[in-house]
């Protein structure tokens, strides 16, 4: 899989991430990919700036997962089942950017086909420093 090489400054995260979900990606890093539950990561978000529902936070944190970007592993308890959260292994808030990023390209290029999204993507780097010529 090619990824987009995308960095975390701001605002180029604004397209792609909302606030909250930058925070989520932080917190699942900081926890050094030890199991979190999504009602810590819910409770870290909320006490770091702008009240959260839950329901986002699991709603992303359940999409992570489904897409295999992040692991879940399944615990129970009152309430009965639900998942602890953890980055895989060697990935970071950057990896899973890029992930999610490349993924998001490849819906446009399901969508769009006759535009090559996936090739843009790619090739960002050198079309904005103006390495490709135009055909003539």
């Amino acid at each position: 899989m090619s990824y987009v090489n995308w960095t975390t400054q701001e605002p180029e995260f604004n397209p792609i991430l909302k606030p909250y979900q930058m925070r989520i990606l932080e917190i699942l890093e900081a926890s050094n990919h030890n199991p979190t539950s999504s009602k810590d990561i819910w409770y870290c978000t909320n006490q770091q700036g702008e009240k959260v529902s839950r329901a986002s936070v699991i709603n992303f944190l359940e999409l992570l997962r489904e897409e295999k970007i992040i692991v879940g592993t399944k615990a129970t308890g009152k309430g009965g089942r639900r998942f602890n959260y953890r980055l895989h292994k060697e990935a970071t808030i950057e990896t899973v950017i890029n992930q999610l990023a490349f993924r998001m390209i490849e819906q446009m290029q399901i969508a769009n086909p006759k535009i090559n999204f996936i090739w843009i993507a790619e090739n960002l780097a050198t079309l904005q420093e103006g390495g490709f010529a135009p055909d003539a």
